[in-house]
């Protein structure tokens, strides 16, 4: 299994923010603000799990979204989507959509090693 995390987000202060989380869970996070460079960082040597900013403009259609990042790899890529807690149809798509854990901005930043982990 790879030691690679993605954060699909183009918020470089949030992503610092998040960094700890993931490193606690022996995972490296590396910021993706585009699909293209996702495929890439993929492509480079396969993700483990892929974080996903449900603000980002790659998530409007966030079911395609999830299929892409399925068919990233032949081994499971864990999928935790996050949005402000007052964002709860963009929650509710990315439940629908089959993401493994779908999240606040606040819970994620609270608890992303045991995310990552669990």
């Amino acid at each position: 299994m790879s030691n690679q995390a993605a954060i699909l987000t183009s918020d470089l202060f949030f992503t610092s923010q998040l960094e700890a989380g993931a490193n606690q869970a022996g995972l490296t996070l590396t910021m993706t603000g585009t699909w293209e460079r996702l495929e890439s960082l993929s492509q480079a040597g396969g993700i483990a799990a892929v974080i996903v900013d449900l603000a980002h403009p790659a998530a409007a259609d966030v079911k395609t979204l999830v299929q892409q990042i399925r068919s990233l790899a032949d081994a499971p890529i864990r999928i935790i989507a996050f949005a402000q807690h007052v964002q709860i149809e963009r929650i509710k798509k990315a439940r629908e959509a089959g993401c493994d854990l779908v999240t606040t901005r606040g819970d994620i930043s609270r608890s992303l090693a045991d995310q990552l982990s669990s």
